[in-house]
């Protein structure tokens, strides 16, 4: 409260309070690939995945520079371009990588800057218009034929 307080000073007293203990050790922090490699079966997956990765990476730099494609959304055609290139060479999939026929096949890959890859991210739509693009559909269709279980090459 405010009693005992010199000269009628109406401030509230202020508890003291002892710092919080922290302990010296550092925060023990997982990394995913460690959880994903504990088995011999996960070992193998990340072993083709980094093997997937190099050949796709391999292949070049970003495709998605400078070129425009067309997306159809609500029956107006729109044309993108994506004016540049930032940052890292990443390794995308054209069919998600959860389907597991065409998870390591290296013609389901093509690079892209990391600035083109989060763009495509968020617009499945524009990214299926882009790769049937770049593909050409009879291989686009191939490619979902096999992920999807149409056909066993």
């Amino acid at each position: 409260g405010f009693a005992g307080r010199a000269g009628g000073d109406r401030r509230p007293m202020i508890a003291r309070r002892t710092p919080l203990k922290r302990s010296s050790k550092p925060i023990a922090r997982r990394t995913k690939p460690a959880r994903v490699r504990r088995s011999k079966a996960g070992q193998e997956k990340h072993r083709k995945d980094r093997a997937w990765s190099e050949a796709v990476k391999a292949k070049g730099p970003c495709v998605a520079l400078d070129v425009p494609f067309k997306v159809s959304e609500d029956f107006a055609t729109v044309t993108h371009t994506l004016p540049y290139c930032r940052g890292p060479i990443d390794p995308a999939h054209v069919l998600s990588r959860t389907f597991p026929a065409t998870r390591h096949e290296v013609a389901n890959g093509v690079p892209l800057c990391r600035a083109a890859h989060d763009w495509f991210g968020v617009r499945p739509l524009a990214w299926t218009a882009f790769c049937r693009q770049l593909l050409g559909n009879e291989e686009y269709d191939r490619l979902d034929a096999k992920a999807h279980g149409n056909i066993s090459r």
